[in-house]
């Protein structure tokens, strides 16, 4: 198993090889992106993300959710959320 870390552009939806685990979350070039140590010979998973700023409401579902991290914008602060899917929390 050879690991090595990955960055994504955070979206509702990312894949992420199969027992991926998300490192940090922080704005590069102006865009929310998280980076992931990943074994890339495994794969891919869909994972859900939810990004809501301070101060806003969340969904219902908000329970099933795993935090994942917060990232600074300028005057914006984002948190970011995954969907809790079966086995593949990261």
């Amino acid at each position: 198993m050879a690991l090595a870390v990955y960055k994504y552009l955070v979206d509702d939806q990312v894949a992420l090889p199969r027992g991926a685990r998300i490192l940090s979350v922080q704005i590069q070039n102006d865009r929310l992106t998280l980076w992931a140590l990943v074994d890339p010979a495994q794969p891919p998973v869909q994972c859900n993300f939810f990004v809501v700023g301070t101060g806003h409401v969340l969904p219902d579902k908000f329970a099933e959710f795993h935090y994942i991290g917060t990232a600074q914008h300028g005057p914006l602060v984002w948190h970011v959320f995954e969907e809790i899917l079966g086995d593949d929390v990261h």
